[in-house]
């Protein structure tokens, strides 16, 4: 039986279960419907989401959805708390980030189809073991990952193995056998003396087999991190590091320090309030030592409420002001560098009502206006007067205690001044119902 019959079955098992047991399940069930307005299209979602509590030490939940004739079963999730720790059966669901200095394990990196165990312990200590695992340029694979502290040292294990597998290459070439598999270890550490000292190094070994032949990965990182607050309003801070060319994690999507790296970092923060003074320095090149990526600003802040203000100076890499204002009603953000000007306004003159303009050095423009009251409005408009292009949206909203409607004309640019300028726009309705 595959696992989507599987938690089938557990989900009538529940639905079937005497009226006391019921008592301790929540039940949860939305509709929502979408009608276009030209078209005279028709769209609809239903998603029933449970949560039962199965003893005092056991709880089973999750989610089923049925939209465009697709049936899916997310975030599934069987926790069952012991005096050891939490076990939980993952299907569909994020799992865990790792807490070491590099991240190389994040959460949002899982397929959707997976089974994952997921062990917690009391003593600070994670063991997890996925069925299919996405790997950064390479196939799906197994993975075995551990993390957990001896010593005072945190230790970070992960190995990951596809077996041989008939894929194809690409789009214009034959199958053929690939397989990749590999281990991932980091050591991360501190001293607490009077200047605290934060260390971390990491290996990644990754070998991909494709074509009959193995290409072969191995690298190493290292960072220090050392810290020291000279007196209550000083601190300084330092940091050196070094990122080999191929460190970089197959199990995450974005590398929290950039590959093939090698440089420090200084800060020195001065407090005295209302004023805050930090300056910041950085030079970075990369391992050859060919290319060189200084950082340098200044930074002088403000606080005293309900009045905040920031003003950054950047130096290198390239000349950049940035100013913050912010107040009880009004935020204002200016940005300026040798070439272009970038403005923010966000007004509000009351908690219910807001107003925001943007401006952008290409010459566009944007306009916000936000109520939220009985009924929550939403406007926008976009202006690009070099080429006379356009983008609107508008919104009415009106909810109830398990029910709302809505009025709907474009697509939401979620704040973007550059995006959504070329969408095809339409009127649409929404209704939604909650059981």
């Amino acid at each position: 039986m595959s696992i989507r019959g599987v938690f089938f079955v557990f989900l009538i098992l529940l639905l079937i279960l005497p009226l006391e047991a019921l008592a301790q399940t929540d039940i949860g069930l939305d509709y929502e419907a979408m009608l276009e307005l030209d078209t005279f299209r028709l769209d609809s979602s239903i998603q029933l989401a449970l949560n039962h509590q199965l003893n005092s030490h056991q709880i089973v939940s999750g989610k089923v959805s049925y939209s465009n004739n697709t049936l899916a079963w997310t975030k599934w999730r069987w926790e069952w708390n012991n005096r050891h720790g939490v076990l939980q059966l993952l299907y569909n669901a994020p799992h865990l980030t790792s807490k070491d200095s590099f991240r190389v394990l994040r959460q949002s990196n899982f397929y959707p189809n997976a089974l994952q165990l997921l062990f917690k312990s009391n003593n600070d200590w994670t063991l997890l073991i996925s069925e299919n695992t996405p790997v950064k340029n390479g196939i799906p694979s197994k993975l075995l990952f551990f993390q957990g502290s001896f010593y005072d040292i945190k230790t970070t294990l992960a190995f990951f193995e596809s077996f041989l597998q008939w894929v194809q290459i690409n789009e214009r070439e034959n199958w053929d056998f690939r397989r990749n598999y590999g281990t991932v270890f980091v050591l991360d550490g501190k001293i607490k003396e009077k200047i605290q000292v934060d260390w971390s190094v990491g290996l990644i070994d990754r070998n991909d087999l494709s074509r009959g032949s193995i290409e072969k990965q191995f690298d190493l990182a290292g960072i220090i991190k050392l810290s020291q607050k000279i007196s209550p309003n000083f601190n300084l801070n330092f940091e050196g590091y070094h990122i080999g060319k191929n460190f970089s994690s197959p199990l995450t999507h974005l590398n929290l320090y950039t590959p093939n790296r090698q440089g420090v970092k200084f800060n020195i923060r001065f407090i005295s309030e209302p004023f805050i003074l930090t300056y910041s320095h950085e030079h970075v090149v990369n391992i050859d030592g060919t290319t060189s990526y200084p950082s340098f600003n200044q930074r002088i802040e403000y606080q005293e409420e309900p009045v905040r203000f920031s003003a950054i100076i950047e130096w290198l890499p390239k000349p950049r002001l940035s100013l913050s204002a912010n107040g009880d009603r009004t935020h204002l953000s200016l940005q300026f560098t040798e070439s272009y000007p970038i403005g923010r306004l966000v007004w509000k003159p009351n908690p219910n009502v807001s107003l925001r303009f943007d401006y952008h050095f290409l010459h566009r423009y944007r306009f916000e206006l936000g109520i939220n009251s009985v009924y929550d409005l939403s406007y926008v408009y976009k202006f690009e007067p070099q080429t006379s292009r356009k983008h609107q949206y508008f919104s009415l909203k009106r909810r109830f205690a398990a029910r709302f409607w809505e009025l709907r004309y474009g697509e939401s640019d979620n704040g973007n001044l550059l995006a959504r300028f070329d969408d095809k726009t339409n009127w649409r309705v929404f209704v939604g119902f909650c059981f």
